[in-house]
């Protein structure tokens, strides 16, 4: 009770960035360390075959599913980190709060690996690709979340004008969006679901060519 006392008067408290600054390195290094091993949990998701010489061919067939969730999370989590790496490049602190929603988007990282592992053996199963797009969409909502927090509490390197900081929650949000127009796409094909999916590859160019121009300096 003392301890939780005492970070409750602590809850306003802010680390500073430094050199010597324990507080943001250990928000750093646990992010990045999360990241490294969601993605190398992910390739246990793939069975290994465990059959004769003459039939590795029609198992390693059969693996497909699973190794094409390897590589789409992999890819996933490998945005998700690139993009939180940008995030941290802004910041010149970190308040409690930032740290608790911190965790929360690393524990849907975490989670990522065992949605992956759902999808690759039930990738036609509607219920398990609405799963495991939910996670995802997750994700980018807490993103979103983020970096807003950071923005209102002061913790970025400089205040972004209004049309920028729209921009950029619009563009973390912009994921989230398909993400979740697919699950129910998922219950009447899970192709359609996956094809929704596939759509961010086209829009987030278009999205990025919306960005201010007064955005340049303040966004990586």
């Amino acid at each position: 009770m003392a301890m939780g006392g005492a970070a409750r008067r602590r809850s306003g408290l802010r680390y500073r960035r430094g050199n010597t600054d324990l507080e943001f390195n250990r928000f750093a290094n646990l992010s990045d360390g999360v990241f490294a091993i969601a993605m190398t949990l992910l390739v246990v998701t793939i069975g290994e075959p465990t059959v004769s010489d003459t039939r590795i061919t029609h198992e390693l067939h059969g693996l497909l599913p699973q190794i094409f969730a390897f590589f789409l999370s992999f890819a996933v989590i490998g945005r998700y980190w690139l993009a939180h790496h940008e995030f941290l490049s802004l910041l010149t602190g970190v308040k409690q709060r930032l740290l608790w929603c911190n965790l929360v988007y690393l524990a849907l990282i975490a989670f990522l690996p065992f949605t992956t592992g759902l999808f690759g053996d039930y990738d036609a199963v509607a219920e398990v690709v609405a799963i495991y797009a939910l996670n995802v969409a997750a994700i980018s909502a807490m993103e979103a979340v983020m970096f807003a927090v950071a923005h209102r509490a002061g913790l970025v390197e400089r205040p972004l004008p209004r049309d920028a900081y729209r921009y950029a929650v619009f563009e973390s949000i912009v994921p989230v969006i398909v993400f979740v127009v697919s699950i129910p796409l998922a219950f009447v094909d899970h192709y359609a679901a996956f094809a929704c999916w596939a759509s961010l590859l086209v829009i987030a160019p278009i999205v990025a060519r919306r960005r201010p121009a007064d955005a340049e300096p303040y966004l990586p």
